[in-house]
């Protein structure tokens, strides 16, 4: 039914739910390790990613940051030896559907799977567009790198150890768009281990011609098949 890829360091547990998803009918890939799942995604494009947070000495969350982009229409879920509302959140930021903590219910788990499968290809609000890696915004005097945006809004990373106040509004500058939009906070998150602060907001209230411009540059941009689901996370 489906190709569902999972990344799953203990060999139990991988086993355990490769052969629970084949019986439901799907097409199960295993992964061990951060760098064993993003190989498998830079040749195939499963339709689910089942990643545990906990993958060795890395930190699963990863592969759900990497495939906003890589795979945008790609869904999720998480699973996680222990409870913890900081990694659940973290999850949901990054586009899981759920966060299941070890051990749980096989049918459970085979009925998060159907459900979050039959999410894929609702109608979506935005289309978002990843831009190049590089491309530069700032807030004041603090620059960061812009990561993807869409005419409702934009997602950027500030550096490691950023310490700054985001009023409502605020001002994020552009100069690879030529300009300076007004936005609001959606949400914020670590993107781990790098420590970067990861942001989404959405455009402040603005005028219907500086609406109409910016989507004019949207439009405009490369990459029209970046789509990502409009789930925005909740703020952390």
């Amino acid at each position: 039914m489906a190709t569902i890829l999972i990344a799953e360091h203990h060999t139990s547990d991988l086993t355990r739910l490769s052969r629970l998803l084949r019986s439901a009918g799907h097409e199960p890939i295993g992964a061990r390790t951060v760098d064993e799942a993003a190989s498998t995604l830079a040749v195939t494009r499963p339709a689910l990613l089942v990643a545990a947070v906990q993958l060795g000495g890395d930190n699963g969350l990863q592969l759900l940051l990497r495939s906003r982009v890589t795979h945008p229409r790609m869904a999720s879920l998480v699973t996680s030896d222990f409870s913890d509302t900081y990694l659940e959140s973290e999850a949901r930021q990054y586009g899981a559907s759920a966060y299941l903590v070890k051990p749980f219910d096989p049918v459970a788990f085979l009925a998060h799977v159907s459900e979050t499968l039959a999410g894929i290809g609702r109608p979506r609000r935005w289309v978002r567009k990843a831009v190049a890696p590089g491309t530069t915004m700032a807030i004041g005097d603090v620059v960061g790198e812009l990561v993807d945006v869409s005419a409702g809004g934009l997602r950027f990373e500030l550096p490691h150890g950023s310490a700054i106040a985001l009023p409502r509004p605020f001002s994020v500058r552009l100069p690879s768009f030529e300009t300076t939009l007004a936005v609001e906070l959606v949400w914020t998150g670590r993107v781990t281990p790098s420590g970067r602060l990861s942001v989404g907001v959405s455009l402040a209230p603005a005028s219907v011609e500086e609406t109409r411009a910016w989507r004019m540059k949207i439009n405009a941009l490369a990459g029209g098949d970046a789509e990502a689901p409009v789930h925005e996370p909740t703020p952390s």
